[in-house]
Protein backbone atom coordinates (compact mmCIF):
# COMPACT_ATOMS: atom_id res chain seq x y z
CA UNK A 1 0.00 0.00 0.00
CA UNK A 2 1.21 3.53 -0.92
CA UNK A 3 0.12 6.96 0.14
CA UNK A 4 -0.64 10.33 -1.78
CA UNK A 5 -1.97 13.35 -0.46
CA UNK A 6 -4.23 15.85 -1.73
CA UNK A 7 -2.43 19.56 -1.74
CA UNK A 8 -5.56 21.25 -1.85
CA UNK A 9 -5.17 23.17 -5.64
CA UNK A 10 -8.83 23.87 -5.68
CA UNK A 11 -11.33 24.84 -2.59
CA UNK A 12 -11.60 27.36 -0.10
CA UNK A 13 -7.96 26.27 1.11
CA UNK A 14 -6.49 26.70 -2.02
CA UNK A 15 -3.53 29.44 -2.07
CA UNK A 16 0.03 29.14 -3.13
CA UNK A 17 1.22 28.61 -0.05
CA UNK A 18 -0.96 25.90 1.16
CA UNK A 19 -0.16 23.82 -2.07
CA UNK A 20 3.63 24.76 -1.59
CA UNK A 21 3.66 23.57 1.94
CA UNK A 22 1.65 20.53 1.38
CA UNK A 23 3.62 19.69 -1.24
CA UNK A 24 6.96 19.99 0.94
CA UNK A 25 5.90 17.87 3.82
CA UNK A 26 4.27 15.61 1.24
CA UNK A 27 8.13 14.87 -0.05
CA UNK A 28 9.17 15.25 3.73
CA UNK A 29 6.68 13.00 5.16
CA UNK A 30 7.42 9.91 2.66
CA UNK A 31 3.86 10.26 0.92
CA UNK A 32 4.20 8.19 -2.36
CA UNK A 33 2.67 11.48 -4.27
CA UNK A 34 1.11 14.84 -4.01
CA UNK A 35 -2.29 15.04 -5.80
CA UNK A 36 -4.36 17.31 -7.69
CA UNK A 37 -8.07 17.85 -8.72
CA UNK A 38 -9.87 19.86 -11.63
CA UNK A 39 -12.75 21.71 -12.64
CA UNK A 40 -12.22 23.85 -15.66
CA UNK A 41 -14.86 26.20 -16.32
CA UNK A 42 -18.05 25.56 -13.39
CA UNK A 43 -20.64 27.47 -14.09
CA UNK A 44 -21.79 30.14 -11.91
CA UNK A 45 -25.33 29.33 -12.17
CA UNK A 46 -26.00 25.57 -12.18
CA UNK A 47 -28.97 23.64 -14.25
CA UNK A 48 -28.31 21.01 -11.95
CA UNK A 49 -27.67 19.99 -8.45
CA UNK A 50 -24.12 19.97 -6.83
CA UNK A 51 -24.33 21.54 -3.60
CA UNK A 52 -20.64 21.29 -3.01
CA UNK A 53 -19.25 23.43 -5.97
CA UNK A 54 -17.66 25.92 -3.80
CA UNK A 55 -15.61 22.72 -2.41
CA UNK A 56 -13.87 23.25 -5.97
CA UNK A 57 -13.50 27.23 -6.04
CA UNK A 58 -10.82 29.10 -6.09
CA UNK A 59 -9.29 25.90 -8.53
CA UNK A 60 -5.70 26.12 -10.05
CA UNK A 61 -4.65 24.31 -13.53
CA UNK A 62 -3.41 21.41 -12.35
CA UNK A 63 -0.48 21.21 -14.95
CA UNK A 64 0.94 24.37 -14.07
CA UNK A 65 0.39 23.30 -9.98
CA UNK A 66 2.14 20.19 -10.57
CA UNK A 67 5.12 22.28 -12.81
CA UNK A 68 5.72 24.32 -9.54
CA UNK A 69 5.58 21.48 -7.28
CA UNK A 70 7.99 19.64 -9.55
CA UNK A 71 10.79 22.88 -8.71
CA UNK A 72 10.45 22.37 -5.49
CA UNK A 73 10.18 18.16 -4.39
CA UNK A 74 12.66 15.85 -5.60
CA UNK A 75 10.91 12.38 -5.21
CA UNK A 76 6.99 12.31 -5.04
CA UNK A 77 5.30 11.34 -7.72
CA UNK A 78 2.60 14.28 -9.26
CA UNK A 79 -0.62 13.59 -9.93
CA UNK A 80 -3.69 14.54 -10.92
CA UNK A 81 -7.52 12.84 -10.11
CA UNK A 82 -8.76 13.81 -12.67
CA UNK A 83 -8.35 15.66 -15.84
CA UNK A 84 -11.31 15.50 -17.79
CA UNK A 85 -10.32 14.66 -21.66
CA UNK A 86 -12.85 15.97 -23.01
CA UNK A 87 -12.24 19.20 -21.64
CA UNK A 88 -8.21 19.79 -23.22
CA UNK A 89 -6.89 19.56 -26.94
CA UNK A 90 -5.51 16.08 -26.75
CA UNK A 91 -2.02 16.45 -28.38
CA UNK A 92 -1.89 19.68 -26.14
CA UNK A 93 -2.33 18.20 -23.19
CA UNK A 94 0.17 15.29 -23.66
CA UNK A 95 2.89 17.88 -24.76
CA UNK A 96 2.13 18.92 -21.05
CA UNK A 97 2.28 16.05 -19.08
CA UNK A 98 5.35 14.80 -21.22
CA UNK A 99 7.08 18.26 -20.19
CA UNK A 100 5.95 17.62 -17.13
CA UNK A 101 7.49 14.23 -16.65
CA UNK A 102 10.98 15.50 -18.19
CA UNK A 103 10.89 18.70 -15.85
CA UNK A 104 10.55 16.60 -13.17
CA UNK A 105 13.03 13.54 -14.23
CA UNK A 106 10.13 10.80 -14.71
CA UNK A 107 7.85 11.34 -11.61
CA UNK A 108 3.62 12.57 -13.79
CA UNK A 109 1.28 10.12 -13.52
CA UNK A 110 -1.85 11.29 -16.09
CA UNK A 111 -4.53 10.59 -14.04
CA UNK A 112 -7.22 11.24 -17.04
CA UNK A 113 -11.53 10.70 -17.38
CA UNK A 114 -14.66 11.19 -19.73
CA UNK A 115 -15.94 13.66 -17.32
CA UNK A 116 -19.39 13.45 -15.54
CA UNK A 117 -20.34 17.59 -15.55
CA UNK A 118 -22.65 18.09 -18.80
CA UNK A 119 -22.94 21.62 -18.10
CA UNK A 120 -19.19 22.56 -17.90
CA UNK A 121 -18.69 20.63 -20.92
CA UNK A 122 -21.16 22.01 -23.16
CA UNK A 123 -19.69 25.56 -22.20
CA UNK A 124 -16.10 23.98 -23.18
CA UNK A 125 -17.59 23.04 -26.49
CA UNK A 126 -17.92 19.54 -26.59
CA UNK A 127 -21.09 17.48 -26.83
CA UNK A 128 -21.31 15.72 -23.50
CA UNK A 129 -22.93 12.03 -25.05
CA UNK A 130 -19.70 12.04 -27.20
CA UNK A 131 -17.34 12.05 -24.39
CA UNK A 132 -16.81 8.49 -23.97
CA UNK A 133 -15.91 7.73 -27.56
CA UNK A 134 -13.59 10.78 -27.42
CA UNK A 135 -12.07 9.70 -24.48
CA UNK A 136 -11.20 6.82 -25.46
CA UNK A 137 -9.99 7.95 -29.08
CA UNK A 138 -7.69 10.47 -27.10
CA UNK A 139 -6.17 7.68 -24.63
CA UNK A 140 -4.77 6.22 -28.00
CA UNK A 141 -3.84 9.04 -28.99
CA UNK A 142 -1.66 10.59 -26.24
CA UNK A 143 0.06 6.93 -26.10
CA UNK A 144 1.00 7.40 -29.75
CA UNK A 145 2.38 10.62 -29.00
CA UNK A 146 4.27 9.39 -26.37
CA UNK A 147 5.80 6.36 -27.87
CA UNK A 148 6.16 6.63 -31.53
CA UNK A 149 8.87 8.09 -32.67
CA UNK A 150 6.53 9.91 -35.95
CA UNK A 151 3.09 9.70 -34.85
CA UNK A 152 0.20 9.80 -37.01
CA UNK A 153 -3.43 8.94 -36.15
CA UNK A 154 -6.98 8.79 -38.21
CA UNK A 155 -9.78 9.06 -36.53
CA UNK A 156 -13.27 10.68 -35.98
CA UNK A 157 -11.66 13.17 -33.82
CA UNK A 158 -7.76 13.21 -34.43
CA UNK A 159 -6.36 13.24 -37.78
CA UNK A 160 -2.86 13.84 -38.19
CA UNK A 161 1.15 13.16 -39.18
CA UNK A 162 3.17 11.81 -39.45
CA UNK A 163 4.10 14.83 -36.40
CA UNK A 164 7.14 15.34 -34.82
CA UNK A 165 6.64 15.18 -31.44
CA UNK A 166 9.35 15.89 -28.50
CA UNK A 167 10.34 15.56 -26.28
CA UNK A 168 9.19 12.07 -25.63
CA UNK A 169 8.46 11.78 -21.24
CA UNK A 170 11.12 10.86 -19.35
CA UNK A 171 9.23 7.57 -18.28
CA UNK A 172 9.10 4.50 -20.40
CA UNK A 173 7.28 3.43 -22.51
CA UNK A 174 4.97 6.78 -20.80
CA UNK A 175 3.81 8.00 -17.73
CA UNK A 176 1.35 5.75 -15.92
CA UNK A 177 -2.50 6.15 -16.91
CA UNK A 178 -4.50 5.87 -13.83
CA UNK A 179 -8.00 6.07 -15.08
CA UNK A 180 -11.41 8.21 -13.22
CA UNK A 181 -14.68 6.52 -13.15
CA UNK A 182 -16.36 3.76 -11.11
CA UNK A 183 -18.81 2.93 -14.15
CA UNK A 184 -18.05 -0.08 -16.52
CA UNK A 185 -16.62 1.88 -19.54
CA UNK A 186 -14.54 3.33 -17.08
CA UNK A 187 -13.36 -0.37 -15.55
CA UNK A 188 -12.93 -1.27 -19.43
CA UNK A 189 -10.00 1.55 -20.27
CA UNK A 190 -8.25 0.10 -16.49
CA UNK A 191 -7.80 -3.10 -18.13
CA UNK A 192 -6.99 -1.55 -21.75
CA UNK A 193 -4.85 1.26 -20.75
CA UNK A 194 -5.03 1.59 -16.69
CA UNK A 195 -1.65 1.68 -14.34
CA UNK A 196 -3.90 3.22 -12.02
CA UNK A 197 -7.39 3.20 -10.93
CA UNK A 198 -9.38 6.57 -8.88
CA UNK A 199 -12.38 5.36 -7.61
CA UNK A 200 -15.23 8.01 -7.02
CA UNK A 201 -16.04 7.20 -3.21
CA UNK A 202 -17.93 4.41 -2.76
CA UNK A 203 -18.83 1.98 0.32
CA UNK A 204 -16.34 -1.03 1.01
CA UNK A 205 -18.35 -3.48 -0.05
CA UNK A 206 -18.67 -1.65 -3.72
CA UNK A 207 -15.15 -1.75 -3.68
CA UNK A 208 -14.84 -5.22 -2.88
CA UNK A 209 -17.03 -6.83 -5.36
CA UNK A 210 -15.39 -4.44 -8.47
CA UNK A 211 -11.95 -4.55 -7.45
CA UNK A 212 -12.57 -8.36 -7.58
CA UNK A 213 -14.07 -7.63 -11.06
CA UNK A 214 -11.34 -5.56 -12.46
CA UNK A 215 -8.81 -7.99 -10.97
CA UNK A 216 -10.30 -10.87 -12.68
CA UNK A 217 -10.76 -8.99 -16.28
CA UNK A 218 -6.94 -7.89 -15.82
CA UNK A 219 -6.16 -11.86 -15.80
CA UNK A 220 -7.85 -12.62 -18.76
CA UNK A 221 -6.51 -9.66 -20.74
CA UNK A 222 -3.23 -11.26 -19.55
CA UNK A 223 -2.03 -8.20 -17.08
CA UNK A 224 -1.69 -8.77 -13.50
CA UNK A 225 -3.32 -7.47 -11.03
CA UNK A 226 -0.59 -6.60 -9.30
CA UNK A 227 0.87 -4.06 -11.60
CA UNK A 228 -2.42 -1.94 -11.29
CA UNK A 229 -3.31 0.59 -8.29
CA UNK A 230 -6.29 0.96 -6.78
CA UNK A 231 -7.00 4.66 -5.49
CA UNK A 232 -9.58 6.55 -3.94
CA UNK A 233 -9.69 10.18 -2.70
CA UNK A 234 -10.02 9.48 1.27
CA UNK A 235 -11.69 12.46 2.92
CA UNK A 236 -11.20 12.66 6.28
CA UNK A 237 -11.22 15.54 9.15
CA UNK A 238 -9.77 14.84 12.59
CA UNK A 239 -10.10 18.53 14.00
CA UNK A 240 -12.56 20.73 14.74
CA UNK A 241 -11.30 24.17 15.86
CA UNK A 242 -8.20 22.69 16.65
CA UNK A 243 -9.83 19.82 18.73
CA UNK A 244 -10.12 16.25 18.28
CA UNK A 245 -13.47 15.26 17.53
CA UNK A 246 -15.04 13.26 19.69
CA UNK A 247 -18.08 11.19 17.57
CA UNK A 248 -18.43 9.70 14.14
CA UNK A 249 -20.46 11.44 11.33
CA UNK A 250 -20.07 9.76 7.97
CA UNK A 251 -20.84 12.60 5.12
CA UNK A 252 -18.98 10.90 2.51
CA UNK A 253 -20.67 10.42 -1.02
CA UNK A 254 -19.07 10.16 -4.39
CA UNK A 255 -17.63 13.58 -4.67
CA UNK A 256 -15.41 16.51 -2.74
CA UNK A 257 -17.25 18.26 0.28
CA UNK A 258 -18.13 15.43 1.75
CA UNK A 259 -16.11 13.23 4.59
CA UNK A 260 -15.66 11.13 7.41
CA UNK A 261 -15.36 13.03 10.90
CA UNK A 262 -14.08 11.31 14.12
CA UNK A 263 -11.60 9.79 16.62
CA UNK A 264 -8.58 8.36 15.34
CA UNK A 265 -9.49 4.74 15.84
CA UNK A 266 -12.88 5.34 14.33
CA UNK A 267 -10.62 6.92 11.07
CA UNK A 268 -7.94 4.08 11.23
CA UNK A 269 -10.75 1.00 11.72
CA UNK A 270 -12.53 2.71 8.48
CA UNK A 271 -9.66 2.80 6.35
CA UNK A 272 -8.32 -0.65 7.29
CA UNK A 273 -11.69 -2.16 5.90
CA UNK A 274 -11.03 0.27 2.41
CA UNK A 275 -7.53 -1.61 1.83
CA UNK A 276 -8.62 -5.24 3.31
CA UNK A 277 -11.78 -4.63 0.07
CA UNK A 278 -8.44 -4.16 -1.98
CA UNK A 279 -7.70 -0.64 -2.02
CA UNK A 280 -4.26 -0.39 -2.24
CA UNK A 281 -3.36 3.72 -3.43
CA UNK A 282 -5.68 6.42 -0.62
CA UNK A 283 -5.06 9.60 -1.66
CA UNK A 284 -5.55 11.76 2.05
CA UNK A 285 -7.83 15.09 1.40
CA UNK A 286 -8.02 16.74 4.82
CA UNK A 287 -10.96 18.85 5.77
CA UNK A 288 -10.36 22.16 7.56
CA UNK A 289 -11.33 25.92 7.61
CA UNK A 290 -7.97 27.44 8.08
CA UNK A 291 -4.72 26.21 6.72
CA UNK A 292 -2.85 26.12 10.49
CA UNK A 293 -5.69 23.53 11.15
CA UNK A 294 -4.80 21.15 8.33
CA UNK A 295 -1.26 21.12 8.89
CA UNK A 296 -2.21 20.14 12.37
CA UNK A 297 -4.20 16.91 11.12
CA UNK A 298 -1.47 16.06 8.68
CA UNK A 299 0.27 15.66 11.57
CA UNK A 300 -1.90 13.79 13.86
CA UNK A 301 -2.78 11.85 10.63
CA UNK A 302 1.07 10.98 10.05
CA UNK A 303 1.15 10.33 13.85
CA UNK A 304 -1.37 8.53 14.85
CA UNK A 305 -3.38 6.99 11.98
CA UNK A 306 -0.75 6.10 9.56
CA UNK A 307 1.65 4.01 11.38
CA UNK A 308 -1.43 1.80 12.50
CA UNK A 309 -2.77 1.09 9.04
CA UNK A 310 0.75 0.31 7.67
CA UNK A 311 1.61 -2.26 10.26
CA UNK A 312 -1.88 -3.53 9.90
CA UNK A 313 -1.42 -3.81 6.04
CA UNK A 314 2.15 -5.56 6.11
CA UNK A 315 0.72 -7.91 8.68
CA UNK A 316 -2.30 -8.69 6.38
CA UNK A 317 -3.13 -11.52 4.41
CA UNK A 318 -2.82 -10.78 0.93
CA UNK A 319 -6.17 -9.53 -0.97
CA UNK A 320 -8.21 -12.62 -1.90
CA UNK A 321 -9.33 -10.23 -5.19
CA UNK A 322 -5.52 -10.02 -6.00
CA UNK A 323 -4.68 -13.73 -5.37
Amino acid sequence: MELGLYVHNSGPLASPAVIRDLAVEAERRGYDGVWTNEHVMPAHELDYSWSIKDSYLPSYAVQSTLAYIAGITRRVRLGSSVQVLPFHQTYDLARAIATLDQLSDGRAVAGVAAGWNAQEMAYLGFDFADRGPFTDEALEVMRRLWTEPAPRFEGRWHRFGPVDFEPKPRQRPHPPIWIGGNGAPSQRRVVQFGAGWLISYRPVEWITEHVARVCKRLARAGRSPDDVAFGMYYNLRLLRDGARIASVRDGRHAAAGNWLEGPVDAVVEDLRRFVAAGLTYPIVRLYAEEPDDLFAQLRLFDEEVRPAIVTAHTAAEPVAART
